[in-house]
C-alpha cells in the first residue's frame, strides 16, 4: 500500500484524510502545515508532524504527496511543488482551487500537478453554471476512461448532477483501481473492447444522452511498429461505435482527435484523420488535441524520470509542439459538448508551438538544476512518425469563433 502525507491540517485535508481512510486506498503517514499552532495537532491519530523543512527528513517514508490547501495563494503551492520535486517526491497531487466553495472535498477532487502550470499556464475562465445546467440528468458514456483523459473527464462530471456515467475501458486493473478510488452510485465500469460487437451491443442497451470517445491508441513510434492494431482501435472502434451512436439515436457525440492528424505521416495520425473524417461525416463532432501534459505514457512524466537519473533526451533541438493541461482540456471538452453544432471539428487556444527543448530546460531549471551542468541533454534525432512540427488545421480550413473564446472552430475554405 502506497504511504501519503497530506499538507495542510485544513478541513480540506480532513475531508481527503476522511476519504483515503473510508476506503483504505493509502497508508496516510501524517499531516504538514505552515501553522507552527498545529504541530502536534492530532486527527483521527494521525498527527501534525512538522512544516516543508520537515517534508525533506520523510521524503524516504512517502510515496504520495498531497497539498490539500485550496485557499493558500499559487505562490506557496508552487514553493512546496518546487521542494517536493527538488527532493525527489514524484507523485505529487493536489486539491484544485475550484473547490474552496465545496461543502465536500473527496480523494477524487485530487489532482496530479502539472509540472507546466508551474511557470506557465494561464487561468482560463469557465462559466460553471451553464456547465452544470447541460449535464444535469443526463446519462454519459466515456470510452477509454481508464486513461488520463478518460478518467478526469469522469471524475469532472461526477461533480455534476447527472444520472449516471459508464467508463467503458479494456484495461481490467485500471477499471478497478478507478472503481475502488469512486464511490459513487451514478458511476459503472463496463470492461469491453471497442471493436467487439457483442460488448457494443450489451454496454449500448442503457440510453446514452452523451458519448465522449477518448479510447485510442496514442504512442507513435510504437503504431509505426503495428499498424494493423492502430487500424483496429482507432479507426474500426470509431467507426463501431459512430455505428451504434446513431442507432440508438444519440445526439452528442465527441471524439478525441489530435494535432497528428493534420497532414499526417504517422500511422497514428493516418487513422485518427480517418477516424475523425467518419466522426464528422455522421453529424458528430471532433476535438483536435496537442500534447496533454503529464498524461499516462506522455512527454512531461517521461522527462521527470530522466532528470531523476541524471539526463534527458531529446529528439530535436528545433521540435516543436502544441501544450494543454489535463485541467484546460477537460474544462474545455466539457463546454465543447455544449458548443458543438455536429458535423464539426473544434480546437482549442493553445497558444504558439513551444520548442520541446526550451520547454525541457525551463523544467529543469525548476526543479533546482543547471541544464547541460547537472542534467545531461541527449539529442536522438527525430523518430519515424515523427515531425519537427504539428499544426492544429490543414492548409484548405480556416477557424472562426465560438461563444467560448478558447474554443474555435475549424472550416473548410470553400464551404467560408
Amino acid at each position: 500500500m502506497k504511504r501519503v502525507i497530506i499538507y495542510g491540517f485544513g478541513e480540506a485535508g480532513l475531508q481527503v484524510a476522511d476519504d483515503i481512510l473510508r476506503k483504505n486506498l493509502y497508508e496516510i503517514v501524517g499531516f504538514l502545515d505552515d501553522d507552527k499552532n498545529k504541530f502536534k495537532s492530532e486527527y483521527k491519530n494521525l498527527k501534525v508532524l512538522g512544516d516543508i523543512k520537515t517534508l525533506e527528513n520523510l521524503k524516504e517514508k512517502i510515496d504520495i504527496l498531497i497539498i490539500a490547501m485550496p485557499s493558500a495563494s499559487i505562490e506557496r503551492i508552487r514553493e512546496i511543488e518546487k521542494t517536493a520535486f527538488k527532493i525527489g517526491i514524484k507523485d505529487i497531487r493536489i486539491v484544485p482551487k475550484f473547490y474552496v466553495k465545496e461543502e465536500k472535498v473527496y480523494l477524487r477532487h485530487v489532482v496530479e500537478v502539472d509540472i507546466f502550470e508551474i511557470f506557465k499556464r494561464r487561468e482560463i475562465e469557465i462559466n460553471y453554471e451553464s456547465l452544470k445546467n447541460f449535464y444535469k440528468g443526463k446519462c454519459i458514456l466515456i470510452t477509454g476512461c481508464a486513461g488520463s483523459i478518460g478518467s478526469n473527464l469522469l471524475k469532472e462530471i461526477l461533480n455534476f448532477d447527472i444520472k449516471k456515467i459508464v467508463g467503458f475501458d479494456i484495461d481490467e486493473t485500471r477499471l478497478y483501481e478507478l472503481e475502488n478510488e469512486i464511490n459513487d452510485k451514478r458511476f459503472e465500469i463496463f470492461l469491453g473492447d471497442i471493436t467487439d460487437d457483442y460488448c457494443l451491443n450489451e454496454v449500448f442497451k442503457e440510453n446514452f444522452d452523451i458519448v465522449f470517445h477518448t479510447a485510442a491508441y496514442k504512442h507513435v513510434p510504437i503504431l509505426e511498429k503495428f499498424p494493423y492494431m492502430a487500424n483496429k482501435v482507432n479507426v474500426i472502434g470509431t467507426k463501431k461505435l459512430v455505428k451504434y451512436s446513431k442507432l440508438k439515436g444519440i445526439e452528442k457525440f465527441i471524439f478525441i482527435s489530435t494535432d497528428k492528424a493534420v497532414q499526417p505521416i504517422s500511422v497514428m495520425g493516418k487513422t485518427k484523420k480517418i477516424a475523425e473524417e467518419c466522426v464528422i461525416k455522421n453529424g458528430y463532432t471532433s476535438i483536435r488535441f496537442g500534447n496533454v501534459i503529464n498524461s499516462r505514457g506522455s512527454l512531461i512524466p517521461t522527462i521527470l524520470k530522466q532528470i531523476q537519473r541524471g539526463y534527458v533526451k531529446i529528439t530535436d533541438a528545433n521540435a516543436k509542439r502544441y501544450f494543454i493541461t489535463p485541467k484546460e482540456a477537460i474544462l474545455l471538452t466539457l463546454n465543447s459538448a455544449i458548443i458543438s453544432k455536429g458535423g464539426d471539428i473544434l480546437i482549442f487556444d493553445m497558444g504558439e508551438a513551444i520548442p520541446i527543448k526550451n520547454l525541457i530546460e525551463e523544467i529543469v531549471r525548476t526543479l533546482g538544476y543547471e541544464p547541460y551542468k547537472d542534467i545531461k541533454f541527449i539529442f536522438t534525432g527525430l523518430r519515424e512518425g515523427e515531425k519537427l512540427e504539428e499544426k492544429l488545421i490543414n492548409d484548405d480550413e480556416i477557424i472562426e469563433k465560438t461563444e467560448n473564446p478558447y474554443i474555435f472552430r475549424v472550416l473548410k475554405k470553400d464551404l467560408y
